[in-house]
């Protein structure tokens, strides 16, 4: 079984040497993970020990997420295109997402990032982030994805209550996420369990409450 916190420990460990470092890193990676999720920044108790980039989690994060979620079926076309992480608005991530780009697959097919300045440029995208600096156009954009299998994600308050996806948000300097399981299941996307037990909040849809009674 894939383990999601296996996973993400794994693309932040990014070298050989790493693992038995990231061994011990990971009991602490992983008790905060039963609370919330993952860390931003590490404790410097030991030089072996360094403090991740608030965006290098993220990035780390959003890639181990594709691994988590399940899209709509899709054509035998779309199938065999890359899966794509477009960032909407100013990039924060700079290199992390390239690196992970570079090196990492999902389901044997290449990961692809694009970055667009503008909602007008905006084609298609499995992972759509959007960056602070386009929080002012939230409603239209996300009223311009909200018929399409698309996982929306941003790191500013409000993003899941106002109809995004995933939210990021830092609690004691630790990367954490609230999850709109409305949204999610109005874009056809399912999330796997693993993966919404690490939420600090799921916005619950009610009319899949509903049904399951």
């Amino acid at each position: 079984m894939r383990s999601f916190y296996g996973e993400f420990a794994r693309r932040l460990s990014g070298d050989a040497a790493a693992p038995v470092r990231l061994a011990r890193r990971t009991w602490g990676l992983a008790a905060i993970a039963l609370i919330g999720f993952s860390v931003f920044a590490l404790p410097q108790s030991a030089q072996s020990q360094r403090v991740y980039d608030e965006y290098e989690v993220k990035a780390a994060f959003i890639y181990n997420c594709m691994l988590f979620v399940d899209w709509p079926n899709e054509t035998d076309n779309e199938s065999k295109k890359p899966y794509t992480i477009c960032i909407l608005g100013e990039d924060p991530f700079g290199k992390f997402l390239n690196t992970i780009a570079r090196t990492k697959t999902i389901q044997s097919r290449p990961i692809k990032i694009q970055r667009i300045k503008s909602l007008e440029e905006f084609k298609d995208a499995h992972i759509l982030f959007i960056s602070k600096n386009e929080q002012r156009n939230l409603k239209k954009i996300l009223e311009t994805v909200s018929d399409k299998p698309i996982l929306t994600i941003a790191d500013f308050s409000g993003f899941a209550d106002n109809g995004g996806v995933l939210e990021f948000l830092l609690i004691n300097n630790r990367v954490n996420f609230r999850v709109n399981e409305k949204t999610a299941n109005q874009a056809k996307l399912r999330m796997s369990a693993q993966l919404l037990n690490l939420a600090v909040e799921i916005i619950r849809d009610p009319e899949a409450e509903g049904a399951s009674e």
